[in-house]
Protein backbone atom coordinates (compact mmCIF):
# COMPACT_ATOMS: atom_id res chain seq x y z
CA UNK A 1 0.00 0.00 0.00
CA UNK A 2 3.00 2.53 1.06
CA UNK A 3 4.46 1.94 -2.72
CA UNK A 4 1.10 2.50 -3.83
CA UNK A 5 0.39 5.69 -2.31
CA UNK A 6 4.41 6.99 -3.45
CA UNK A 7 3.42 5.80 -7.24
CA UNK A 8 0.46 8.12 -6.82
CA UNK A 9 2.09 11.15 -5.79
CA UNK A 10 4.69 10.71 -8.00
CA UNK A 11 2.35 10.78 -10.74
CA UNK A 12 0.57 13.73 -9.36
CA UNK A 13 3.76 15.49 -9.37
CA UNK A 14 4.92 14.72 -12.68
CA UNK A 15 1.41 15.72 -13.68
CA UNK A 16 1.90 19.21 -12.39
CA UNK A 17 5.11 19.42 -13.46
CA UNK A 18 3.98 18.70 -17.27
CA UNK A 19 1.03 21.33 -16.69
CA UNK A 20 3.34 23.88 -15.82
CA UNK A 21 5.61 23.23 -18.93
CA UNK A 22 2.91 23.43 -21.05
CA UNK A 23 3.38 26.57 -23.45
CA UNK A 24 -0.10 28.53 -23.82
CA UNK A 25 -0.05 27.07 -27.89
CA UNK A 26 -3.98 27.39 -28.09
CA UNK A 27 -4.03 31.19 -26.97
CA UNK A 28 -3.99 33.97 -29.26
CA UNK A 29 -1.21 36.58 -29.33
CA UNK A 30 -3.69 38.97 -28.18
CA UNK A 31 -6.10 36.95 -25.50
CA UNK A 32 -6.21 37.48 -21.99
CA UNK A 33 -4.35 33.75 -21.43
CA UNK A 34 -1.27 35.02 -23.18
CA UNK A 35 -1.39 38.28 -20.85
CA UNK A 36 -1.32 36.41 -17.89
CA UNK A 37 1.28 34.28 -19.10
CA UNK A 38 3.95 36.92 -20.06
CA UNK A 39 2.95 39.45 -16.77
CA UNK A 40 3.52 35.71 -14.75
CA UNK A 41 7.09 35.82 -16.40
CA UNK A 42 7.73 39.30 -16.20
CA UNK A 43 7.11 38.52 -12.07
CA UNK A 44 9.85 35.74 -12.83
CA UNK A 45 6.69 33.21 -10.98
CA UNK A 46 6.44 29.71 -12.36
CA UNK A 47 2.83 28.51 -12.42
CA UNK A 48 3.04 26.59 -9.53
CA UNK A 49 4.26 29.61 -7.09
CA UNK A 50 1.71 31.60 -8.77
CA UNK A 51 -1.38 29.24 -8.51
CA UNK A 52 -0.56 29.15 -4.68
CA UNK A 53 -0.42 32.52 -4.49
CA UNK A 54 -3.98 32.74 -5.96
CA UNK A 55 -5.24 30.15 -4.08
CA UNK A 56 -5.95 27.72 -7.05
CA UNK A 57 -4.26 24.46 -8.70
CA UNK A 58 -1.51 24.83 -11.21
CA UNK A 59 -3.31 22.91 -13.14
CA UNK A 60 -5.97 26.04 -13.53
CA UNK A 61 -3.46 28.16 -14.45
CA UNK A 62 -2.25 26.41 -16.95
CA UNK A 63 -6.17 26.31 -18.34
CA UNK A 64 -6.21 30.29 -18.24
CA UNK A 65 -2.51 30.64 -20.06
CA UNK A 66 -3.63 28.27 -22.87
CA UNK A 67 -7.09 29.27 -23.41
CA UNK A 68 -9.26 26.55 -22.36
CA UNK A 69 -10.42 28.44 -19.30
CA UNK A 70 -11.09 31.93 -18.20
CA UNK A 71 -10.54 32.64 -14.41
CA UNK A 72 -13.76 34.42 -13.05
CA UNK A 73 -14.06 37.84 -11.59
CA UNK A 74 -12.67 37.90 -8.20
CA UNK A 75 -9.57 36.01 -9.51
CA UNK A 76 -9.18 38.47 -11.90
CA UNK A 77 -9.07 41.44 -9.45
CA UNK A 78 -6.52 39.30 -7.64
CA UNK A 79 -4.65 38.80 -10.77
CA UNK A 80 -4.69 42.76 -11.22
CA UNK A 81 -3.68 43.35 -7.88
CA UNK A 82 -0.63 40.81 -8.46
CA UNK A 83 0.59 42.58 -11.87
CA UNK A 84 0.10 46.18 -10.20
CA UNK A 85 -2.35 46.50 -13.15
CA UNK A 86 -5.90 47.82 -13.79
CA UNK A 87 -8.44 45.39 -14.77
CA UNK A 88 -9.40 46.85 -17.93
CA UNK A 89 -5.48 46.57 -18.78
CA UNK A 90 -5.50 42.73 -18.19
CA UNK A 91 -8.70 42.11 -19.90
CA UNK A 92 -7.49 44.12 -22.82
CA UNK A 93 -9.37 47.17 -22.81
CA UNK A 94 -7.18 49.71 -21.92
CA UNK A 95 -4.91 49.95 -24.44
CA UNK A 96 -7.09 49.91 -27.32
CA UNK A 97 -9.18 52.67 -25.31
CA UNK A 98 -5.47 54.34 -25.19
CA UNK A 99 -5.05 53.93 -28.93
CA UNK A 100 -7.94 55.16 -29.95
CA UNK A 101 -7.98 58.33 -27.70
CA UNK A 102 -4.38 58.94 -28.82
CA UNK A 103 -5.31 58.77 -32.32
CA UNK A 104 -7.88 61.47 -31.90
CA UNK A 105 -5.91 63.97 -30.15
CA UNK A 106 -3.10 63.20 -32.58
CA UNK A 107 -5.54 64.37 -35.04
CA UNK A 108 -6.80 67.52 -32.76
CA UNK A 109 -3.55 68.59 -32.65
CA UNK A 110 -3.13 68.41 -36.22
CA UNK A 111 -6.57 69.99 -37.29
CA UNK A 112 -5.35 73.42 -34.66
CA UNK A 113 -2.06 73.40 -36.61
CA UNK A 114 -3.23 73.59 -39.71
CA UNK A 115 -6.12 75.77 -39.12
CA UNK A 116 -3.43 78.24 -37.41
CA UNK A 117 -1.07 77.62 -40.14
CA UNK A 118 -3.55 78.64 -42.63
CA UNK A 119 -5.01 81.81 -40.89
CA UNK A 120 -1.64 83.28 -40.32
CA UNK A 121 -0.44 82.72 -43.80
CA UNK A 122 -3.57 84.16 -45.43
CA UNK A 123 -3.37 87.29 -43.54
CA UNK A 124 0.78 87.72 -44.38
CA UNK A 125 -0.51 87.21 -47.80
CA UNK A 126 -3.07 89.64 -47.57
CA UNK A 127 -0.92 92.60 -46.29
CA UNK A 128 1.83 91.51 -48.83
CA UNK A 129 -0.26 91.33 -52.19
CA UNK A 130 -2.39 94.69 -51.01
CA UNK A 131 1.15 96.44 -50.03
CA UNK A 132 2.67 95.56 -52.88
CA UNK A 133 0.22 95.00 -55.81
CA UNK A 134 -2.30 97.74 -54.33
CA UNK A 135 -4.85 94.75 -55.05
CA UNK A 136 -6.82 94.70 -51.68
CA UNK A 137 -9.85 94.65 -53.49
CA UNK A 138 -8.71 91.37 -55.07
CA UNK A 139 -6.74 89.94 -52.37
CA UNK A 140 -9.73 88.96 -49.91
CA UNK A 141 -10.45 86.25 -51.85
CA UNK A 142 -7.91 84.13 -50.16
CA UNK A 143 -9.85 84.36 -46.80
CA UNK A 144 -11.95 81.42 -48.27
CA UNK A 145 -8.90 78.97 -48.04
CA UNK A 146 -9.17 79.69 -44.21
CA UNK A 147 -12.44 77.48 -44.43
CA UNK A 148 -11.53 75.72 -47.11
CA UNK A 149 -8.46 73.61 -46.31
CA UNK A 150 -9.37 72.39 -42.74
CA UNK A 151 -12.74 70.99 -44.08
CA UNK A 152 -10.56 68.75 -46.61
CA UNK A 153 -8.45 68.06 -43.75
CA UNK A 154 -11.21 66.85 -41.89
CA UNK A 155 -13.24 64.79 -45.10
CA UNK A 156 -9.56 63.32 -45.26
CA UNK A 157 -9.60 62.23 -41.50
CA UNK A 158 -13.22 60.95 -41.21
CA UNK A 159 -13.64 60.07 -44.61
CA UNK A 160 -16.85 61.79 -44.89
CA UNK A 161 -17.27 63.70 -47.90
CA UNK A 162 -20.12 65.98 -46.07
CA UNK A 163 -17.42 67.69 -43.92
CA UNK A 164 -16.09 69.15 -47.28
CA UNK A 165 -16.87 73.17 -47.37
CA UNK A 166 -17.98 72.77 -51.09
CA UNK A 167 -19.89 76.34 -50.81
CA UNK A 168 -17.23 78.16 -49.76
CA UNK A 169 -15.03 75.78 -52.13
CA UNK A 170 -17.64 77.25 -54.85
CA UNK A 171 -17.27 80.89 -53.51
CA UNK A 172 -13.15 80.56 -53.82
CA UNK A 173 -13.72 79.20 -57.48
CA UNK A 174 -16.28 81.82 -58.67
CA UNK A 175 -14.47 84.90 -56.97
CA UNK A 176 -11.43 83.52 -58.36
CA UNK A 177 -12.39 83.78 -61.62
CA UNK A 178 -14.64 86.81 -61.73
CA UNK A 179 -12.40 88.85 -59.70
CA UNK A 180 -8.78 88.05 -60.25
CA UNK A 181 -9.12 86.17 -63.43
CA UNK A 182 -12.14 87.94 -65.41
CA UNK A 183 -11.36 91.35 -63.37
CA UNK A 184 -14.96 91.83 -62.19
CA UNK A 185 -16.55 90.72 -65.43
CA UNK A 186 -18.75 87.63 -66.04
CA UNK A 187 -20.14 88.07 -62.32
CA UNK A 188 -23.80 87.21 -63.71
CA UNK A 189 -23.47 83.91 -66.12
CA UNK A 190 -21.14 82.22 -63.95
CA UNK A 191 -23.76 82.39 -60.72
CA UNK A 192 -24.80 78.65 -61.85
CA UNK A 193 -22.04 77.50 -60.40
CA UNK A 194 -23.47 77.82 -56.98
CA UNK A 195 -26.57 75.50 -58.43
CA UNK A 196 -23.87 72.51 -57.62
CA UNK A 197 -23.80 73.01 -54.44
CA UNK A 198 -27.31 71.44 -53.38
CA UNK A 199 -26.45 68.52 -55.85
CA UNK A 200 -22.97 67.52 -54.58
CA UNK A 201 -24.77 67.28 -50.34
CA UNK A 202 -27.57 65.13 -52.44
CA UNK A 203 -24.92 63.19 -54.06
CA UNK A 204 -23.09 62.73 -50.89
CA UNK A 205 -26.24 62.28 -48.83
CA UNK A 206 -27.37 59.59 -51.18
CA UNK A 207 -23.54 57.62 -50.99
CA UNK A 208 -23.69 57.71 -47.56
CA UNK A 209 -27.07 56.40 -47.14
CA UNK A 210 -25.97 53.36 -49.51
CA UNK A 211 -23.08 52.77 -47.33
Amino acid sequence: MDNKQKDDQNTDRNAEKTAEKTPPAKTSGNGIGSRIAALRQNKKMTQEEFALRLGVTPQAVSKWERGEASPDTDNLIELAKIYEISLDELVGLEKKENKVMNKSSLFSKLGVIILSSITALTVIAYILLGSIFNIWNKAWVLFFLILIIPSLYETIKEKNMSKFSYTFFICFIYFTITVWILDFHLFHPLWVMFITIPVYYGVVKGIQKNK
